[in-house]
Formats: structure tokens, C-alpha cells, sequence
């Protein structure tokens, strides 16, 4: 099992996504956030969900930014856990 985490600045480098979308990815995403409140606490994803998310949006040709703007976190929850 990978579980690298990814800072929204990995996943923009790593998968050529734009910062605003990476950054969306990281809050709707299931995530961790590291660090104290109020101090720039940084959020972190599994690798294993964005390729899963990625997975997803290729394989239905689907619009990633729209994915995650209308999406819940119930319905992302169970693409990244492959139950879609």
C-alpha cells in the first residue's frame, strides 16, 4: 500500500494540475492536516487517491475541476476507495 503524502505543491508538480485545482484536490480529498491552527497548518493527501481521482476522471472523460466543485465528500470518499 503507497501512503505517500502529497502537499498541494507535489500534487502540482507531480500530475501538472494548476494550483487552485491541486489545492481543491488537498481540501475535498480525505486529507490530514499538519501543523498548528493560525500558524500555516498544511494539508496532506494520499498519493493513493489523487491517482485514483485521476483514474477516475480519464477513465469517465470527465472534467476534473467540475468533479471536485459538485462533488461531496461522500461521493469522492467512494471513488478513492474504488467502490464506484
Amino acid at each position: 500500500m503507497n501512503a505517500e503524502l502529497l502537499s498541494a505543491t507535489t500534487v502540482r508538480e507531480r500530475y501538472g494540475v494548476g494550483r487552485e485545482v491541486a489545492r481543491q484536490m488537498c481540501r475535498v480529498l480525505p486529507h490530514v492536516k499538519i501543523g498548528k491552527k493560525g500558524r500555516g497548518e498544511q494539508v496532506r493527501v494520499l498519493r493513493r487517491h489523487v491517482d485514483a481521482l485521476l483514474g477516475y476522471v480519464a477513465m469517465h472523460r470527465l472534467d476534473l475541476a467540475a468533479v471536485l466543485a459538485g462533488s461531496t465528500s461522500g461521493e469522492l470518499d467512494s471513488i478513492v476507495e474504488g467502490k464506484v
